[in-house]
């Protein structure tokens, strides 16, 4: 039976506007020199994890619409196992507007249908019974109940992890008793400096790294064009500077950086060489627009980090 990963939470249709003659207004009309459609959020994740060379299966929801039919086709040329994707009659996929503009972005969201969550949650508690999972990935705002996943996947040998975004610290940050509760089952949390600086209420890097360590995971936080950083056990800080790229696009930088981490780990890679990885993983995604369109392939990845 083959490893894997399974990867929960949400996927959009990204509909990227880049390339502004100007910041959008309202009120008034600008052009964009470039635009494309592309599958956004954790399918970011999976389809680098596909292209390093490690299975991943994405568990999340999309409707049976135009943009759930692309997301699902697209997705399944990747090689991604989409066995548990589940499409619903009548439903309508996520979608997430983003103009890219002053090497910065802007997004508008429209949520689309919502799955049965006690019966999503019962599958994935059966994979992992019954399948062999190296590793469990989702989103931490996504499932009020995701501390239940992590548990259930620790008590399966799994090793867990969870990615944030504004919406995970704006839910969190108050209510840290909580948040530290699901800490207990996670073994890597990747954030962003501002995320990481708003949920300790602390300003050093090094200061938040060993707080997040004190709650029993271990923070692996992106710097943006300062590449990243993270601690060891025995609380060694690791700091990996970052690539020098062709910049175009940020979207979905810190979900590549996820796959490129993740993937490291996969190939037992030590804790430097996995945050090397997840850097390179993430710059290169900013090459293209659409978060997972620059994303090398594993032959080609290596022969440009020795390069580089």
């Amino acid at each position: 039976m083959e490893i894997k990963i399974v990867i929960y939470g949400p996927v959009f249709a990204d509909i990227i506007f880049s390339d502004l003659e100007e910041k959008p207004e309202v009120g008034k009309e600008i052009f964009s020199n470039q635009f494309l459609i592309t599958s956004g959020g954790l399918a970011i994740t999976a389809v680098g994890l596909a292209r390093l060379g490690v299975k991943p299966e994405l568990i999340s929801v999309i409707g049976d619409d135009i943009f759930g039919n692309y997301i699902f086709n697209k997705l399944q040329s990747e090689g991604i196992d989409l066995k548990n994707l589940e499409k619903i009659d009548n439903g309508s996929t996520n979608i997430s507007t983003a103009f890219v503009y002053n090497n910065d972005r802007g997004f508008i969201t429209q949520m689309g249908s919502k799955a049965d969550i006690n019966k999503i949650h019962n599958k994935i508690a059966s994979i992992f019974k019954d399948e062999k999972v190296n590793h469990f990935h989702s989103l931490l705002e996504y499932d009020r109940d995701i501390k239940f996943l992590l548990k259930a996947a620790k008590a399966n040998g799994i090793r867990t992890s969870l990615v944030t975004g504004w919406n995970g610290v704006k839910k969190y940050k108050e209510n840290k008793e909580y948040l530290v509760n699901i800490f207990k089952f996670t073994d890597y949390f990747f954030c962003n400096l501002m995320e990481a600086k708003t949920l300790t209420s602390l300003g050093k890097k090094e200061d938040i790294l060993y707080k997040f360590n004190q709650w029993g995971v271990k923070a692996v936080i992106t710097l943006g064009d300062e590449g990243a950083i993270t601690v060891s056990e025995n609380k060694k800080i690791y700091e990996v500077d970052a690539f020098d790229i062709d910049f175009v696009d940020p979207t979905g930088a810190g979900d590549s950086f996820a796959a490129g981490f993740i993937a490291a780990l996969e190939k037992e890679y030590n804790l430097r060489e996995a945050l090397k990885l997840g850097v390179y993983c993430g710059s290169k995604s900013t090459e293209k627009v659409g978060g997972a369109t620059a994303f090398p392939k594993w032959e080609k990845l290596k022969s440009e980090m020795r390069r580089a």
